[in-house]
């Protein structure tokens, strides 16, 4: 008996849910002459959480064909995966998160010239949590401030999937698939195959509702200086609070789409401005979402 036929076996059972260890493919679909793009999954390790003070130590990118019709994946076609010397010892945590010791890092530098040339033909860069990602990237290389990004993590709505966590292995567990962590080309690796598959409850392929989102234009409104007694009708409205960090107005915020825009600002006008001031309003795309430059 095979493997295959037990783990079907075990399934049919009802009593069993077996996870199959990932195995990188040829190919998702197989060419068919139709316009492909080139997507780049992107994903860092780093020595903690603060990209002004913390600095990458293993970066790792997978290259692949894709469909910008409709999300399907062919070739994977190129992996980098470098590491980067901080100059410091690093601490314990990281360390037991990721593996990588002080002796694997030793010496080794990211190349500005490796890593132009590999992002030069992308469309889209992709990251699971690419909030965290994009802000180092960035402050890595100028290259990645000029390309889209888009996060498999918020531009997908998981939770409406019936996937409750985000974390990636959660999502790989509940798609079917296991792979071992924390390493930066495993986790673009993962990753590229979670976006491969059929999402549970809309039928769609995860890479095609990432586009869907991927390509709106919303605008982040900023309350300023709204009245303190309106805080708990902001908040139950959705709005967070920002603190003055990352170069942002000290406020609450919305982000909303271009559609919900005009129905936003006639809310803040009406129910606690009581006037029409002039609130600061960014528009996003794929090009800026994400960014520390917002």
């Amino acid at each position: 008996m095979t493997l295959e036929k037990m783990a079907q076996i075990l399934t049919e059972s009802g009593h069993y849910k077996v996870l199959k260890a990932y195995e990188p493919p040829s190919a998702y679909y197989p060419d068919d002459g139709c316009e492909k793009r080139i997507g780049l999954i992107l994903d860092t390790e780093d020595t903690g959480t603060d990209y002004e003070t913390d600095t990458i130590i293993e970066l790792g990118m997978v290259k692949f064909e894709y469909d910008p019709l409709n999300g399907r994946i062919f070739r994977i076609l190129e992996h980098y995966d470098e590491y980067n010397d901080p100059g410091y010892p690093l601490p314990e945590k990281i360390t037991q998160l990721t593996g990588i010791t002080d002796a694997m890092l030793a010496g080794k530098r990211l190349s500005g010239d490796d890593i132009h040339t590999f992002v030069q033909n992308v469309d889209l860069v992709i990251a699971h949590n690419a909030g965290f990602d994009r802000k180092f990237c960035e402050a890595l290389h100028p290259d990645f401030i000029k390309l889209s990004w888009a996060c498999s993590m918020k531009d997908i709505d998981w939770p409406n999937e019936r996937i409750e966590s985000r974390k990636l292995d959660y999502i790989a567990a509940q798609l079917g698939f296991f792979f071992t962590g924390h390493r930066a080309v495993n986790d673009c690796l993962a990753t590229l195959h979670i976006l491969s598959k059929n999402l549970p409850v809309s039928g769609s392929l995860a890479l095609q509702k990432l586009l869907e989102q991927a390509r709106k234009t919303t605008y982040r409104i900023y309350a300023i200086n709204a009245p303190f007694a309106h805080k708990d009708i902001l908040r139950k409205k959705g709005y967070a609070w920002n603190d003055g960090s990352n170069n942002q107005p000290k406020a609450w915020f919305i982000e909303v789409t271009e559609e919900q825009r005009e129905g936003e600002l006639d809310f803040l006008y009406k129910e606690i401005y009581q006037g029409e001031p002039n609130l600061p309003q960014v528009r996003i795309t794929a090009r800026n979402r994400y960014s520390n430059r917002i």
